[in-house]
């Protein structure tokens, strides 16, 4: 069976995608990639057109000539739907070809511009139940790896240590989350792990004598700003008005 080096043009914006098939270089396939399947969806086949590069008698020939092609320059081109560089992807490689092609996506993902590029692309695409599906059944085998568990945890470690990120996930938190109400069923299912917790971990006098302290002070501001009586408080939660909106409503600032 042959094997060709094709380039598939986007006919309305003339972005353009390279990459090698096994096959019948007459035959309609255009491309496997992200971006240009995406691409194909959106504007449709009808809209693409193939052009045979090169044909060769095997497919590590038609790797190679991928790979003189299709460069990290050549990625990082804006009118491109290649991901990654050429060269990968052949049915004979093994272990020595895979640590290459991991080695460079480690390089590639280590530029913060092609983070910032591929960001762009990514955002408010949403991805299908099945994507999602795979992608976290993949993700459970990968930590299934008690080693690997564990370089994941340092990782996020180290970024929790950046106060810059902390703020901003803070951020974005409070922004998912502010005006969101949980159902029923999983405020008594967080209630319950927090018992779990507390049983499991009790807490130490100390830490009970620094929340009732810091609780004692809560209510004196709130005496000194007026609110002696803490029955309307009660009655507006029992109605199901969030703390932050009596706070507010009592000019109290939700922090006291």
């Amino acid at each position: 069976m042959q094997a060709y080096v094709y380039k598939t043009v986007n006919l309305i914006n003339g972005k353009i995608y390279i990459g090698k098939h096994i096959g019948d270089p007459a035959d309609d396939y255009l491309g496997s990639g992200v971006e240009i399947t995406r691409a194909i969806e959106k504007h449709g086949v009808e809209n693409f057109r193939k052009e045979v590069l090169r044909v060769f008698d095997t497919e590590r020939e038609a790797l190679d000539y991928e790979k003189t092609i299709v460069t990290q320059e050549f990625v990082a081109r804006t009118d491109t739907y290649n991901r990654m560089t050429g060269g990968w992807g052949g049915t004979e490689d093994g272990e020595a070809t895979r640590a290459q092609k991991s080695e460079s996506q480690s390089v590639r993902w280590s530029d913060p511009a092609e983070k910032k590029r591929m960001a762009a692309l990514m955002q408010g695409k949403k991805r299908t139940a099945a994507a999602r599906a795979n992608i976290s059944a993949a993700q459970r085998k990968r930590l299934s790896d008690p080693a690997k568990h564990e370089k994941w945890l340092a990782a996020l470690r180290k970024r929790y240590e950046d106060p810059d990120f902390r703020a901003e996930f803070a951020a974005k938190m409070s922004a998912v989350h502010t005006g969101r109400k949980r159902p029923t069923l999983t405020k008594r299912r967080m209630a319950a792990a927090q018992q779990a917790r507390r049983a499991r971990e009790p807490v130490s006098e100390e830490t009970r004598a620094k929340l009732a302290a810091k609780q004692r002070a809560r209510w004196a501001r709130h005496r000194a700003a007026g609110v002696t009586n803490t029955n309307e408080t009660i009655r507006r939660l029992a109605a199901g008005e969030r703390i932050v909106d009596i706070a507010r409503a009592l000019n109290i600032s939700p922090g006291q």
